[in-house]
């Protein structure tokens, strides 16, 4: 597991007054764990992004050295990281102290990799269900992620967590059911077709309609356009002219 050294001072300002800080550069933070009182911080938020931005993402283990009149070094794991809904920027953080011979509740991420026979082939669709797994492990038995490989995978096919257990280490408690769908293959998607709706017994077509195949419409209904009348109707499209009688 990764580890990465990060500095943060102890903050007095609290609530809304927070956002003078951020206008700084600065990530308000706070810090909670067993047997240590919860600490309000401010740290650099590029170095902490800079942190989270490598392989392990948010489960790096964190040495962070906090100044508050005296300077000590905590152990901590990133616990929840609220953003900003329009901006997306990371506007506080949550650090949660870590004994490094306690076993911790975290998530790691799952890849995929490859491409399914069932998509390359078969015009199929690959769909992740799962995206993280639950796991209880030492820190330093935390993985950056899951990796799990579907090119074999065919239209019906399926990868379940059960399918991971024996590719994880002993030292790794998964607490994700074991039956939970991680990802399959499923066919492609159909065009609807839209049949016509069938007219009722004595229903006159919608004008320009025309009627459905093999029915008749109405006696008295009236045609559809460029349709000759019945017998009776109206007059032929051009009346032939009699031939003229040659001259005597």
């Amino acid at each position: 597991m990764q580890k990465v050294d990060l500095k943060a001072e102890e903050r007095e300002v609290k609530g809304k007054k927070v956002k003078h800080l951020r206008n700084k550069g600065l990530l308000p933070a706070v810090v909670y764990g067993h047997n240590m009182k919860t600490m309000s911080l401010c740290l650099n938020v590029k170095e902490y992004k800079k942190a989270i931005s490598g392989e392990s993402g948010t489960n790096v283990i964190i040495n962070l050295s906090v100044k508050d009149g005296k300077e000590e070094t905590l152990p901590v794991i990133t616990h929840a990281i609220q953003h900003n809904a329009m901006t997306d920027e990371v506007i506080h953080v949550d650090f949660q102290k870590i004994n490094m011979k306690e076993k911790i509740h975290t998530k790691v991420p799952i890849e995929c990799l490859g491409e399914a026979i069932g998509v390359k082939e078969e015009a199929g669709i690959l769909v992740q269900v799962l995206n993280e797994l639950e796991i209880n492990c030492l820190p330093m038995d935390i993985p950056p992620h899951f990796e799990i490989n579907v090119a074999e995978l065919k239209i019906g096919d399926a990868i379940n967590v059960s399918d991971l257990k024996t590719a994880i280490s002993s030292e790794i408690e998964i607490l994700t059911e074991l039956e939970a769908l991680i990802v399959h293959v499923v066919p492609p998607a159909k065009e609807e077709v839209v049949e016509p709706t069938p007219l009722a017994e004595g229903e006159v077509p919608a004008e320009g309609e025309a009627p459905a195949e093999g029915e008749v419409p109405d006696e008295g209904a009236a045609p559809a356009e460029g349709e000759a009348k019945k017998e009776g109707g109206a007059k032929p499209e051009a009346a032939k002219k009699a031939p003229k009688k040659e001259g005597k």
